[in-house]
């Protein structure tokens, strides 16, 4: 009996002294391992261990009552492998609909990178994260440089009004709108954009520019966006209003139509009736007669000398009446012109 219980004795010595042989010798993962090494070697907590094995043999091979549950939560062991990792093992359908998405938002794209690398472009899973979304998981600096990405995509941002920021961009899953960092782009859902619905929008916020700069540039001739202001409108946006009405000064608006010889360019924004239009400024505020009607020349302007003197028209004839010895009541100099 006591033979027996020595040889029962030296065979659990022998038996054991392999398994620690086996924990201490197995070092990193082999491809050609057909079985999950147990007991576990020391490092086989390392993702290029236990991750790397999991993922040839699959995780079935974890998921056993005596091992670490059918859902993984710890059986046996009383290991989870949530304990290191909360989001994986992936659940079903994790891949799509809403699953990952809403589980990264709850614990940050950070939780990603042991897997699929620092950079998400696969690491040891060979699985980049931008192979099914080309933007996320945005890189460094992208609040400052995803501008640019849409210029370079000619500003199609079909990659971002999706379920991430929401078909009209108003936050979607993401919970971050467009419009939280820059007021009018994407531009709003005003008909003809560029004809004139940016018009009618700046009206609406009593043409406050600043909400033009951050794309098209602080001076408005492109930006980022290259496109300038006044490719469209030459006269738009107007210089300070220190200097585009106070004449003598450069860049007075006054010069500008002597020199363009046609209204023409006012037209855009205060009307073809100069009443203000899309502006809500009409020219009639500071000049009542100017611009003249098309009947000022033939026959109207007459009636108004005859009635209100010619006093107000020396602020833009004065040259033209100085040089003819007009004087600001010389009706018999009428005769200069007809």
């Amino acid at each position: 009996m006591k033979a027996k219980k020595l040889l029962i004795v030296i065979a659990g010595v022998i038996f054991f002294s392999d398994c620690s042989n086996v924990k201490e010798s197995y070092t990193e993962f082999k491809k050609s391992e057909e079985s999950v090494p147990f007991p576990h070697p020391d490092n086989w907590y390392l993702k290029e261990n236990h991750g790397l094995t999991a993922m040839n043999l699959g995780k079935s091979s974890c998921s056993t009552e005596i091992c670490h549950g059918a859902d993984l939560t710890g059986g046996g062991s009383g290991i989870s492998c949530y304990m290191c990792h909360s989001t994986y093992p992936h659940e079903k359908g994790w891949a799509y609909g809403d699953k990952h998405w809403q589980k990264v938002l709850e614990v940050g794209k950070e939780q990603c990178t042991g897997c699929h690398g620092e950079d998400f472009s696969g690491g040891d899973t060979g699985i980049s994260c931008f192979s099914c979304h080309e933007l996320y998981p945005h890189k460094d600096g992208w609040q400052l440089t995803h501008k640019t990405y849409l210029k370079s995509k000619q500003y199609n941002y079909s990659n971002c009004a999706t379920s991430c920021h929401g078909n009209d961009l108003e936050g979607g899953n993401s919970g971050i709108s467009c419009a939280s960092c820059h007021y009018s782009f994407p531009h709003p859902g005003v008909s003809d954009w560029g004809n004139t619905g940016h018009g009618l929008y700046l009206q609406s916020y009593n043409f406050d520019l600043s909400r033009c700069t951050d794309c098209h540039g602080v001076n408005l001739t492109g930006g980022i966006t290259g496109v300038s202001c006044y490719s469209c409108h030459s006269t738009y946006p107007h210089p300070s209003e220190n200097v585009w009405v106070i004449r003598g000064e450069t860049g007075f608006h006054g010069d500008l139509v002597n020199t363009l010889g046609s209204l023409s360019v006012c037209v855009q924004c205060h009307g073809a009736d100069f009443l203000g239009k899309n502006s809500g400024v009409s020219c009639f505020t500071c000049h009542s007669l100017y611009p003249h009607d098309s009947d000022w020349v033939s026959y109207t302007h007459g009636d108004y000398v005859n009635t209100n003197g010619d006093s107000s028209c020396i602020s833009c004839h004065e040259d033209l009446l100085s040089s003819i010895s007009f004087g600001p009541s010389s009706f018999p100099n009428c005769q200069y012109c007809h």
